[in-house]
């Protein structure tokens, strides 16, 4: 499921919260958060908090859907799950 949440960030022109990765991955979004804090631990997603979005360089692109949400997004390391895509 590591990959499935990596791919459908990656696919995604915006960082991509919670619920959207959840519904994209038809999958219970309590099941998709510890993939999620798992991959921020790992060091191959970052997360920002909605407060955030005034200092945002991409913040006229974005489509939040939740005032309150975390936004994933690919950090800017390796790729540990698939070495052959660095």
């Amino acid at each position: 499921m590591l990959n499935q949440i990596l791919t459908e960030i990656e696919n995604s022109p915006r960082g991509l919260c919670l619920e959207e990765i959840a519904q994209r991955l038809d999958k219970d979004p309590g099941v998709v958060a510890g993939g999620l804090d798992l991959l921020v631990h790992m060091g191959k997603l970052d997360q920002i908090e909605n407060s955030m979005c005034d200092v945002c360089p991409v913040r006229g692109m974005c489509n939040v859907i939740s005032d309150t949400a975390k936004i994933f997004f690919l950090a800017e390391t390796k790729n540990v799950l698939n070495p052959s895509k660095e």
